[in-house]
């Protein structure tokens, strides 16, 4: 059970990062947090 928790919380993760780089790329700009950025903490 515990892998499959970490592996959601992981594809939330990188669903989060794709919707950024996608609003990079249509808007040039974005406010979205993630965990590169570090305003997501204990991602």
């Amino acid at each position: 059970m515990h892998r499959g928790q970490s592996l959601i919380v992981w594809a939330i993760s990188e669903g989060r990062e794709a919707a950024k780089e996608v609003d990079l790329f249509l808007i040039g700009e974005s406010n979205l947090p993630t965990k590169g950025c570090g305003d997501l903490p204990g991602v």
